[in-house]
């Protein structure tokens, strides 16, 4: 059936503006942390991983489309998930640290070589988990502070692991965390490292190879705390937005190289972890139109009533090269973004709005007769060319 779905498909395909059927290649987002009513509307790299997929509805209707990869070992897709969700998140994220008088903070948590916490296993993970949930009780319940995070985990070259957090947080002495994170890890790990998020300077920064107590002179911590460099006195002027967006861009770059550095060492799953406050309060979620589904309610179509369902096809670039089944969709996918195929009720409004000059834009095809019969003669090669006689 791969061929009559074909015929169907590029009727659609070449009747339509690119305009009204491509897909989105922008994604508008927040780019000012200061200015939230601009948006500016950036397009994605090519993810040349993306997957050829069939979304159905309940109207007989379905369409195929180019699902990215989303991976951190993808490049196109890093670039696009920094510029679009990580970069956005923390700016959020210092907005509400600000709010609250504090500074952001990156916490670094480890394990000793021998503890349970730092293994590569299943029981590993566990362990860090409850070592992680037991201070985080201890900060908000013993203590009452305010604690919200994003964490990393991290795989040393050895397969230990150490973690990455992002913390938006009260005051933290770091001999008090350490002796805290002590109690909760049986004794053996007591290294806790707290830095707020700071600029680096533009006149003295003494680059990546320095040590640490050179560039520890040349970090820039915004206010409330000092405000200026300890090493050439250059101070910011933090009432201008464009610092704390370059705040923010330096402390998503230093996040997103633990999440690739971790993706590229063959760790699956979900990389970037939330708390449910800093979920709240910082990320953006999809959904918003949706009226409070919970994870496990399967979202109902409004416009047929059903539950959408979709399949994976394959990889889109392998297919478009190839010559087996859906090679021709896949093809037609990297050149229109969308190729859609209407079932006896005709286009439906599940993933297209209605079109108020439907009668002038849909130019219908009329193939001569007997043109439906000789589809399983065709070929995927002379195909386009037997199509384009009628055009």
């Amino acid at each position: 059936m791969g061929n009559v779905l074909d015929l169907v498909e590029i009727a659609h395909y070449r009747s339509t503006s690119a305009e009204r059927w491509s897909p989105s290649l922008g994604t508008e987002y927040k780019d000012n942390a200061h200015n939230t009513d601009r948006l500016v509307l950036k397009k994605r790299p090519e993810c040349k991983r993306r997957y050829l997929v069939e979304s159905f509805c309940g109207h007989g209707n379905s369409f195929w489309w180019a699902k990215n990869c989303d991976s951190w070992r993808c490049s196109e897709c890093t670039a696009w998930r920094i510029e679009t969700e990580i970069r956005p998140e923390i700016r959020r994220a210092i907005l509400l640290a600000r709010r609250r008088g504090e500074t952001l903070k990156f916490i670094t948590p480890t394990w000793r070589s021998s503890d349970l916490g730092a293994q590569p296993t299943p029981e590993g993970k566990k362990r860090r988990k409850l070592d992680r949930q037991h201070l985080v009780q201890a900060l908000r319940r013993d203590r009452g502070l305010f604690f919200e995070y994003a964490r990393v985990p991290e795989q040393h070259k050895s397969g230990k692991f150490h973690e990455h957090w992002l913390a938006i947080t009260d005051y933290l002495n770091e001999d008090g965390l350490q002796d805290q994170w002590l109690k909760h890890t049986r004794g053996s790990s007591f290294n806790v490292k707290v830095q707020a998020v700071a600029l680096r300077c533009p006149k003295c920064w003494p680059g990546r190879n320095a040590d640490s107590a050179r560039k520890e002179k040349s970090r820039i911590i915004p206010p409330p705390g000092g405000g200026k460099c300890r090493n050439c006195g250059f101070e910011p002027d933090w009432l201008t937005p464009s610092w704390w967006e370059e705040l923010a861009d330096q402390a998503a770059a230093e996040l997103s190289k633990y999440l690739v550095k971790t993706a590229q060492s063959g760790i699956t799953g979900k990389l970037l972890s939330r708390s449910k406050g800093w979920r709240e309060n910082c990320q953006k979620i999809d959904s918003e139109e949706i009226e409070e589904p919970t994870s496990d309610e399967p979202v109902v179509c409004k416009g047929c009533g059903t539950v959408h369902s979709w399949r994976f096809i394959g990889p889109l670039v392998k297919l478009a090269g190839s010559i087996v089944e859906h090679a021709l969709t896949a093809r037609l996918v990297m050149e229109a973004g969308r190729v859609y195929r209407y079932g006896p009720t005709g286009p439906c409004g599940c993933w297209t709005p209605p079109d108020e000059d439907q009668e002038e834009n849909n130019l219908q095809t009329n193939f001569p007769d007997g043109f439906e019969t000789d589809w399983e003669d065709m070929t995927q090669s002379n195909f386009l060319n037997l199509f384009a006689q009628y055009h």
